[in-house]
């Protein structure tokens, strides 16, 4: 892709200040920020890096605390029960919706049309079940 596509993306792009304002958190490093919203098909002159790694961590972290809660709120709760409550609150598409609820899906940086044709279609079966689905319409995200 030419760097005039590149710059005209980037322009488009509404400013990550605004994700600060949305989540109520400034961060010091505002690399990280960048790299939490850049999709790893998006080529940039100054952001070689894609939340790829960062997803890794949080992944990690979400599980940690998601289970540390569900381990004090339900102690007589089996090994397998607390496994699948886990497993239902950190998915895919709870993780979108929550995106979506706070509108940082405008903010992510990729070159892909067809990101933007499922993240329309996510927007949809949203609308048409207001509560959680199997997530067959996020898997594709």
């Amino acid at each position: 892709m030419n760097e005039s596509v590149i710059m005209s993306d980037s322009s488009l792009q509404p400013s990550l200040k605004e994700v600060e304002k949305i989540i109520g958190y400034e961060f010091k490093n505002k690399g990280l920020l960048k790299e939490a919203f850049t999709h790893y098909n998006y080529k940039d002159i100054d952001c070689s890096k894609s939340y790829k790694r960062l997803e890794y961590l949080g992944d990690s972290f979400l599980n940690l605390m998601i289970a540390k809660e569900h381990y004090l709120l339900y102690p007589d709760m089996t090994s397998g029960e607390l496994t699948r409550l886990r497993a239902a609150n950190i998915n895919t598409e709870a993780l979108a919706r929550t995106a979506f609820k706070h509108v940082l899906h405008r903010f992510l940086r990729h070159q892909d049309h067809l990101y933007d044709e499922r993240i329309q279609e996510l927007m949809e079966g949203i609308k048409e079940y207001p509560l959680h689905s199997t997530g067959s319409f996020v898997s594709e995200l």
